[in-house]
């Protein structure tokens, strides 16, 4: 019986699938973030202002995102999108993603294994661009102080 080499050999559909844990692991550590958040809120400790915007004036792509995740942890949604829309979107895309490898989980669908694939497309990237570029002008000229 001539075998292929198992380099070239197909992989059976009998096979159980590695599920990525990766969308577990990030959703985890947005939790972990958003508790951390909590913390701080609760605690009244001081949050450090962004390095870039003290020394240049300027804020970075990301600022508010820290006082965002302390908005959200205490249920302001609202004010945490005025302080980083980004912020939303991302968690959003957090809770998408986690969402499907729990649905993979229970049902042995490939949904995650196709939202990873797209997310690395080339259209991906340039909406995750497009969306940071927009985020840094919108923070640029409405970020509150």
């Amino acid at each position: 019986m001539n075998l292929p080499p198992p380099h070239l050999a197909r992989p059976s559909s009998e096979t159980p699938r590695r599920g990525s844990r990766a969308a577990l692991w990030t959703f985890l550590g947005w939790l972990g973030a958003l508790l951390a958040a909590r913390l701080v809120s609760v605690s009244g400790w001081a949050l450090p202002p962004c390095a870039l915007r003290a020394i240049t004036g300027v804020p970075c792509p990301f600022c508010g995102s820290t006082r965002a995740a302390v908005a959200v942890a205490q249920g302001e949604l609202g004010t945490a999108v005025q302080l980083n829309p980004l912020f939303g979107g991302l968690g959003l895309w957090i809770l998408v993603w986690f969402g499907s490898w729990l649905i993979d989980r229970a049902t042995g669908s490939q949904l995650e294994a196709r939202l990873v694939r797209w997310s690395k497309r080339r259209t991906a990237l340039w909406l995750l661009g497009t969306a940071t570029a927009a985020n840094w002008v919108y923070l640029c000229f409405y970020l509150p102080p």
